[in-house]
């Protein structure tokens, strides 16, 4: 029988504190960006992608130089630091490139 073993780690564990991406997220409550972005989303419909999610892909994006959506997903998905960052866990799946 083909075991199976669950990954029982968390992302924040595997990124050390020092890194640049931790330290931002200690610093900056993000929170403040939801109800500044309230207004212009609708109250029905499929769910959108999330404010904050979408503010702190453009830091980084901003902050790595990059300027294709594709490559800013492709980087959070190799990248620890950057997806600890973004609020996912490995086994989540990134928001799809043309959503950003």
């Amino acid at each position: 029988m083909l075991g199976f073993h669950p990954i029982q780690t968390s992302l924040v564990k595997l990124v050390p504190a020092h890194h640049f991406y931790q330290q931002l997220l200690q610093a900056v409550d993000f929170s403040f960006v939801r109800p500044l972005f309230a207004p212009f989303y609708s109250a029905g419909g499929r769910p959108s992608l999330d404010p904050v999610v979408f503010v702190k892909l453009l830091l980084v994006g901003h902050l790595e130089n990059i300027t294709s959506d594709r490559k800013l997903l492709e980087l959070a998905q190799l990248h620890l630091g950057v997806r600890a960052f973004l609020g996912y866990d490995l086994a989540q799946p990134l928001p799809w490139h043309s959503t950003v």
